[in-house]
């Protein structure tokens, strides 16, 4: 997969502290209990319920993830850097452009 503009995936790096405070702010929001054994727990299935309590978090991260990669510099970004940029001088295309 190409992407036209892919140094804009580093702004994917902006989720790893988001998902670091997740984990740390879900830990602590757990009730302790003091219980002599926690044997006959181990047995119980897990419920859904357990499993959709991340969910809204897992969207969330995904929308994220989404705009960063499907947004891209402004149009009107792009034609001021075109104006800069000089042209090769036979080219007539406003798409000739030289690289030094």
């Amino acid at each position: 997969m190409l992407f036209a503009y892919p140094k804009y995936l580093w702004f994917l790096l902006i989720l790893v502290p988001y998902i670091a405070w997740y984990v740390y702010h879900h830990r602590a929001d757990f009730a302790a209990m003091s219980v002599s054994t926690t044997r006959p727990y181990d047995r119980l299935p897990r419920t859904y319920k357990e499993y959709l309590l991340h969910g809204m978090f897992l969207l969330r991260l995904v929308a994220v993830a989404m705009l960063i990669i499907i947004l891209k510099p402004s149009s009107a970004y792009v034609l001021a850097l075109a104006s800069v940029i000089p042209r090769h001088a036979d080219c007539q295309d406003s798409m000739c452009y030289q690289t030094n």
